[in-house]
């Protein structure tokens, strides 16, 4: 390459810069005015036709640096959201898991607890499953076993209708339970 003032063979940017290649100030024909135009002109265009190298230069190692780490950074994002995305669909699989196990749990639990309760509701005579509820305390099977049994003296009330109100207005009657 080649100077364009002096034509002499450019090893590096410096010889552009030094003093060889400069316009003479005392050499430039015209008034001081003039002068100034043609040496801004010059460093002017000089200017720019560096600036144009180097951009020529840095740009197309600046754009590939810039996409290869554009595409870095957006492999690490995708990585990122997949694991987010697997860690959160994990997470909700062992959530639904327990969930569904503590619900059949309590299911079990409660349908234990109402067979427990229902074994355990039996007439006070006869020890068979209970049709009339005479108080909290008495449950039989029939009038006779009532009538029977001890409680009846205790309670000294007749059995009714279990739908229907209670003697004394305090206690309610137990509904009628078919097992």
């Amino acid at each position: 390459m080649n100077c364009n003032r002096c034509r002499k063979i450019l090893i590096n940017d410096e010889h552009r810069l030094s003093h060889e290649c400069l316009p003479r100030t005392a050499e430039l024909p015209g008034t001081l005015e003039e002068k100034k135009k043609l040496l801004y002109e010059y460093y002017n265009a000089t200017f720019i036709e560096n600036r144009r190298d180097v951009f020529e230069r840095v740009l197309p190692a600046f754009t590939y640096e810039a996409m290869s780490e554009v595409g870095k950074s957006v492999a690490k994002l995708t990585e990122k959201t997949r694991a987010i995305h697997a860690t959160g669909q994990q997470t909700k699989e062992e959530v639904d898991s327990n969930y569904e196990r503590k619900h059949y749990t309590l299911i079990e639990q409660n349908e234990k607890k109402i067979l427990e309760i229902s074994k355990s509701l039996r007439c006070q005579n006869c020890d068979e499953l209970p049709k009339f509820y005479c108080c909290k305390d008495g449950s039989f099977c029939s009038e006779t076993c009532q009538k029977d049994n001890s409680h009846f003296l205790e309670c000294h009330r007749t059995l009714r209708d279990p739908y229907k109100e209670s003697a004394v207005p305090m206690v309610k009657r137990m509904p009628h339970l078919t097992f």
